[in-house]
């Protein structure tokens, strides 16, 4: 997940699952060190690509 901080940077939460005993479950949560330029980025290509898919 990504979160825009301000017009030029974003974070990002990054969750890990598995599936244990037919359920979902949590097994990491990591937050990025702090907001950056470069994690904006990552945001515009993750959607971009997202569009792409979806979109064609």
């Amino acid at each position: 997940c990504y979160s825009w901080v301000s017009d030029r940077e974003a974070i990002a939460v990054v969750n890990s699952y598995k599936i244990d005993g037919g359920k979902v479950v949590q097994i990491e949560q990591k937050l990025t060190p702090g907001q950056s330029e470069a994690w904006a980025q990552n945001a515009v290509g993750w959607a971009n690509s997202i569009w792409q898919d979806i979109l064609g």
